[in-house]
């Protein structure tokens, strides 16, 4: 590690060839969402009409790890909160990859004046050696999400984690981390307060 400006981690001992030849295809991520919540399987549901969300907060030429991502991207989906809906119950995500490597793209539309408590929970088993994460809320006018996630990989896993948020005019969007496992872990995290009254809070435990 060198400290100065920042902190910059080398990722010399990161196999990419092991990592683009041992795609783990078998393993799907598990969402249980109470049926108000729309949830879409791109590319096999509306294949068109949201594909710009796939990668407009995080697009691929912005590094070398969002490259790979969508080059072995193979578990995506996509949640819509309907307009003026507030859903009491949480929507849990469950992600686990026991072997190989593995991507995956979560991303939440919160309509306007809507409201919802997302909870996730990430782990790989010990043959596990590499997953990306790229999770992206679009909070419309009004609309408020509350992200919960924790993390838990192996000890061999190296695990790059990318979450992006964008917040309209009154939106709030949480962020709550707890990252406790892994060999080599990135997590960004970046919301854009696009307008007025928009509002985010990030709180992390490592």
């Amino acid at each position: 590690m060198k400290y100065g400006l920042g902190i910059t981690m080398t990722l010399s001992d990161l196999n990419l060839n092991q990592v683009i030849a041992k795609v783990n295809d078998d393993e799907k991520m598990t969402i249980t969402a109470p049926p108000e919540v729309q949830t879409l399987y791109p590319p096999e549901q509306n294949p068109f009409a949201y594909d710009e969300h796939l990668t407009a907060l995080v697009p691929a030429e912005e590094s070398k790890l969002h490259a790979l991502h969508y080059a072995i991207l193979n578990d995506a989906r996509i949640l819509i909160i309907p307009r003026n809906m507030t859903i009491k119950e949480p929507i849990f995500i469950r992600s686990h990859v026991s072997k190989n490597a593995k991507a995956e793209s979560v991303v939440i539309i919160a309509e306007e004046s809507s409201t919802a408590t997302v909870i996730e929970q990430s782990t790989t088993g010990e043959n596990a050696y590499y997953k990306s994460q790229i999770i992206q809320i679009y909070a419309r006018d009004g609309a408020t999400i509350t992200y919960y996630s924790l993390q838990n990989h192996g000890d061999g896993t190296y695990a790059c984690i990318t979450k992006r948020g964008k917040a309209e005019r009154g939106a709030v969007i949480r962020w709550l981390d707890a990252t406790l496992g892994g060999k080599w872990t990135q997590l960004s995290l970046r919301t854009i307060l696009n307008l007025p009254g928009a509002q985010s809070e990030k709180r992390g435990l490592f």
